[in-house]
């Protein structure tokens, strides 16, 4: 009987993890595939691709090239992209290498085995997933070709403005900045020598090959070619291949031709925009993709359990995903925006549109007041038309909790609404003329706390945690399950209201990263509660019944899991910071 919930298990450990999951709500059958069509009954009778005998090459090399590219390479071909490193573009490459052999394996695979699974989303999804890099790698040819043709002159610009400008994803407004000047200063220091060289001696800049130097002057995006000799016969020969690949002339005149010079700066602002967006987008595709892909070849959640299945998947996945964003607060990601437990750098440091953006706690309490809103209205889906019952009157509580949390958390967090509720002691003190932040002998000066520190996304949380460990389920099992993830979540509101103690207790005063210790155990009770939430579902719960498990097994092997997850974003972060130094270098 291990043979239904051991898979499930082992194929999570081989991808990424129980993530955010958008299962389809449609029960009919089509005739996409000829074979066997999984007929209503229990789980024992269903056939699941995991169980199928036939072709597991193909369909265990899918997972295994899969779990790769999206677990392994993506995150760190997404952080050379945000580093703006001349390593992106080989990265990407490889990435789209193994996502198209993975995709060539399932198409194999599906050709040479039935429909096991029909009309499933994971096949849908991973077409949109496809589509979605294929435009993204279209993008990034447009404004590579873009910036090539505003080097060379064909779009406009002088040899100055387009000097500092590298053929690789969109940099920060400071980083051209950098490095503009750098290629000035490199320009007035040498003789005979191309403003972008690295500037390491004559010797060695005059015993280079032709080839290598335009090879040096094409990856700075300076095409002309100053006081090089020029290529003899053979030398040019030589560099056939390389004009080829970066030659991009036909391109340029038609950019030339068919777009106006209005438009020029706009088209590779808009294409670097909607790269970097897709790249940052594309881990949380991969992580729905990676649940689709478990919940498809373990045959859970099909026809009316589809609803258990989604609440629990997307609800745990959230919070998941709300675990890696607070581990990678901790290690310093979004220090730009004070989200990293740091002063937020003023307008003149960090440019106008970070100083418009919101705290962190404005944005979870933004989110928990959508999900409140939305659980309203969702909660009933799987009993529609049906008597209410004490447990659906529970679940739209909670809904409801989380509605006016998140509502409160938003007034908390309103600068408007602190300084209309400090005027009645503004007018009591006869002081209404002078600005908010009045002191007197009484009252401490509380203007050192340059953080926001509202506890109430975490004391919903808290309180979720508290009422699902002792929510009532059908089975032992499942309550011991519910437990388990109740207490993790309830666990995470503590230590995250341990952080605000310690922040109010020593306030801020860097623009670094403080990292608090409590920040990380809060992330690993986010991530493994997210992860147990998403297996605490029906259908794995029966599975690990019907094969004597106990909850134990569930929570050893996340929390493994989990700790393994954290090491991965860590190296992640550190490539990110190792790609940022050697480009400033």
């Amino acid at each position: 009987m291990l043979n239904r919930a051991v898979p499930f298990w082992l194929a999570g450990l081989t991808v990424s993890s129980l993530q955010l999951v958008s299962a389809d709500e449609e029960h009919h059958h089509h005739g996409g595939h000829e074979g066997v069509a999984p007929a209503p009954g229990s789980l024992d009778t269903l056939p699941y691709y995991f169980a199928h005998p036939d072709h597991k090459g193909l369909l265990y090399g899918h997972i295994a090239l899969m779990s790769i590219g999206w677990i392994i390479i993506l995150p760190i071909a997404v952080v050379l992209a945000i580093a703006g490193s001349r390593y992106h573009l080989p990265a990407q490459l490889l990435f789209l290498a193994i996502h198209g052999f993975a995709v060539f394996l399932s198409i194999l695979y599906n050709s040479a085995t039935p429909d096991l699974y029909p009309n499933n989303s994971h096949h849908k999804l991973g077409w949109a997933i496809t589509w979605i890099l294929a435009a993204q790698c279209i993008l990034g040819v447009l404004g590579r070709t873009v910036r090539m043709a505003r080097c060379t002159g064909n779009l406009g610009g002088t040899r100055e403005q387009t000097s500092g400008f590298i053929p690789v994803p969109a940099q920060d407004p400071e980083d051209h900045h950098h490095h503009h000047n750098r290629h000035n200063h490199n320009h007035h220091h040498t003789f005979q020598r191309h403003s972008t060289d690295s500037g390491q001696g004559s010797d060695e800049y005059h015993s280079r090959s032709p080839s290598s130097s335009s090879l040096e002057n094409l990856r700075y995006g300076n095409l002309e070619g100053v006081g090089l000799p020029l290529l003899e016969a053979h030398d040019r020969e030589k560099a056939t291949l390389v004009e080829r690949l970066t030659s991009t002339s036909r391109l340029d005149s038609l950019l030339s031709r068919w777009l106006p010079s209005l438009l020029r700066f706009k088209v590779l602002g808009i294409s670097d925009a909607l790269y970097s967006l897709i790249a940052r987008f594309s881990v949380v595709l991969g992580f729905a993709q990676i649940s689709l892909g478990i919940v498809t070849a373990s045959g859970i959640f099909m026809e009316n359990r589809v609803f258990n299945g989604l609440a629990h998947f997307i609800k745990g996945g959230i919070f998941f995903l709300y675990g890696v964003l607070t581990l990678g607060r901790w290690l310093g990601a979004f220090s730009e925006l004070g989200w990293a437990w740091n002063v937020k750098p003023p307008e003149e440091y960090g440019g106008k549109w970070r100083s418009r953006i919101p705290s962190a706690e404005m944005v979870e309490s933004s989110v928990i007041f959508a999900y409140g809103v939305s659980n309203v209205f969702l909660e009933r889906l799987a009993g529609r038309g049906g008597a209410w019952s004490h447990g659906d009157l529970e679940h739209v509580s909670i809904a409801f909790m989380f509605f006016g949390a998140g509502l409160c958390g938003m007034l908390v967090e309103s600068q408007r609404i602190r300084n209309v509720l400090n005027q009645s002691t503004i007018i009591q003190i006869g002081e209404n003329r002078r600005p908010y932040n009045i002191k007197t002998p009484r009252q401490p000066d509380t203007a050192g706390h340059k953080v926001s520190l509202n506890p109430l996304p975490a004391l919903v949380i808290f309180c979720l945690g508290v009422m699902m460990s002792q929510h009532h389920q059908s089975s032992a099992l499942s309550t011991k399950i519910h437990t388990q993830w109740g207490t993790l979540l309830a666990t995470f509101g503590v230590f995250r209201l341990f952080t605000y103690v310690l922040l109010y207790l020593l306030p801020l005063t860097s623009y670094y990263p403080s990292r608090p210790p409590t920040e990380i155990i809060g992330s690993f009770c986010l991530m493994a509660g997210g992860l147990v939430f998403m297996a605490s579902n029906k259908d794995t719960v029966a599975a690990l019944d019907r094969a004597n498990g106990d909850a134990m097994f569930v929570l050893t092997v996340i929390i493994g899991f989990t700790v393994l997850i954290m090491s991965w974003i860590t190296c992640v972060m550190a490539i990110k910071g190792w790609a940022l130094r050697r480009e400033q270098q």
